[in-house]
């Protein structure tokens, strides 16, 4: 069973569909004690039932569940409780669940509702006991129920709290209030099937089903995951029990989490994934350095598409390790990683979009170099080879109209202030050698790119690491020969290599 969910208060514009029968006339507005209610008159074959709320987000499904509109008198009245509607029993049917009320802001997924739900303290006046509630909606039962705390709502209006965000599957369901209380995730087991159940509730009322607390959902937070260089082995990730290591954090971590540095030296491997944020406790006092530092710091740039994206690093320091000659690798704060890592992460997606924008929102950053394990004896590679290392083969003319974001993005860099015959770092033609991005672009077969770099000003007859100049790499390609000609490409062989 599915349910779409309808309320008198949404900032949601958008319509979800209606079970089967159902249908919604045009919105009115009525006062209430409170403000503005948007109510509709809802159908079913046509024959009207009742005024109802717009709707929030919800899985559509084949029951609607929303708070009645009560019209008293032209333009007055409001909401008067939670009802449930289905197209085997179209009547409105009130849905009485523990702690539900008229500031629930519920949402609905399958046949599960979410919501908050509030008690009154003995002997307290001022604040009031709030619980995360999980029921099941066609039995009425609570599935589950976690207290939250104390909290003292300084309003009456509908939308203090957001409304309950569930994952695609049902399966889980985040709780996130943070003006009052810690965020909470919960995990839902699914409940066993019960023999001839019905969307009518039970003759005794709203139940709880004996031990049921605890069964069906079990509390899966919103996990800010603590690492402490001296933590003993064997944490959980908790203030009182952290882990030692960050690579240990990032394999427990849930889309969305943050893993919190406390002050340290980090430097076991790890392997970067997306969708996280790292923070420290301050450049001084939290610090990322050695294999840990290769984990964040070179490893994701190794190859084309390999940065994870929706990661923030912040608030600590990345220390190169020391080669036999001192540092091969840059220091890094780690907000100026993080950039970096979001600008390759759009170029390789390709993302024309967000390139503008963090362009123009970090001054220089066109001109920023990124460093994988190759760039170890280098000098890193420039953004605008990143955009030229995407090998073409085939018939280059029509595989590269794919390729137009990628030459738009280079576009973007040049203006920004990216060189466009900047050296990058060896191996760009797989022998060691470092080269421009016109190299890098002859290599790969890339004209178009190719020739926006020469309209931007690249030099047609620089010279690679070996002595290359572009022509001499596009010796067999006949269309990157003549393009290359075409811009006054010197048949020449010039040996001279360029300078350091």
């Amino acid at each position: 069973m599915s349910v779409v969910l309808l309320s008198t208060y949404s900032p949601a514009t958008e319509r979800q569909s209606l079970p089967e029968g159902f249908s919604l006339a045009d919105p009115i507005w009525l006062e209430d004690e409170i403000g503005s209610t948007l109510c509709r008159r809802v159908y079913f074959a046509g024959r009207p039932l009742g005024l109802v709320g717009h709707m929030i987000p919800a899985r559509a499904g084949d029951s609607i569940v929303f708070e009645e509109c009560r019209e008293y008198a032209p333009g007055r009245g409001g909401g008067i409780g939670w009802f449930v509607s289905t197209p085997r029993d179209p009547v409105f049917q009130r849905l009485e669940l523990e702690g539900l009320g008229p500031f629930s802001n519920p949402s609905a997924c399958g046949s599960q509702i979410a919501y908050w739900g509030s008690e009154e303290i003995p002997n307290d006046t001022t604040y009031k006991l709030y619980s995360a509630y999980v029921a099941d909606i066609p039995s009425r039962q609570v599935r589950c129920r976690q207290v939250l705390g104390r909290a003292w709502m300084g309003t009456d209006f509908k939308g203090h709290s957001p409304y309950p965000r569930w994952a695609e599957d049902c399966s889980t369901l985040l709780m996130d209030d943070d003006r009052y209380f810690h965020p909470v995730r919960l995990a839902l087991v699914p409940s066993p099937p019960t023999p001839g159940k019905t969307d009518r509730p039970s003759a005794q009322g709203p139940q709880r089903v004996p031990g049921i607390v605890g069964a069906p959902c079990t509390l899966d937070p919103l996990d800010v995951i603590y690492v402490d260089d001296d933590a003993r082995p064997r944490g959980d990730g908790s203030i009182w029990s952290p882990f030692r290591t960050i690579g240990a954090a990032l394999r427990l971590r849930k889309p969305g989490d943050t893993i919190r540095l406390l002050p340290g030296h980090y430097d076991q491997p790890l392997e970067l994934v997306g969708d996280v944020t790292i923070r420290g406790s301050g450049a001084d006092w939290t610090v990322v350095a050695g294999e840990a530092y290769r984990g964040l710091a070179v490893a994701p740039f190794d190859e084309l598409g390999n940065v994870p994206s929706f990661v923030e690093l912040t608030n600590f320091a990345l220390k190169a390790p020391a080669g036999e000659d001192g540092p091969t690798y840059p220091d890094y704060d780690a907000s100026t990683l993080s950039v970096l890592l979001k600008i390759v992460n759009a170029i390789d997606t390709p993302a024309y979009s967000t390139v503008w924008k963090l362009v123009r929102e970090y001054p220089g950053l066109a001109s920023m170099r990124y460093y994988g394990s190759r760039s170890a004896n280098g000098s890193g590679d420039t953004l605008l080879h990143r955009g030229a290392y995407k090998l073409l083969e085939g018939l280059s003319e029509t595989l590269e109209k794919r390729y137009r974001t990628h030459r738009l993005i280079a576009g973007v860099l040049v203006d920004a202030g990216a060189d466009v015959n900047a050296y990058g770092s060896s191996n760009y033609a797989g022998g060691g050698e470092s080269g421009t991005p016109l190299h890098a672009a002859v290599t790969r077969n890339r004209i178009a790119f190719a020739k926006l770099l020469l309209d931007r000003g690249a030099d047609v007859n620089a010279v690679d690491s070996a002595g290359h100049t572009p022509l001499a790499r596009a010796l067999g390609n006949q269309a990157m020969t003549e393009l290359l000609l075409s811009y006054g490409a010197n048949t020449i062989t010039n040996d001279e290599a360029p300078p350091p």
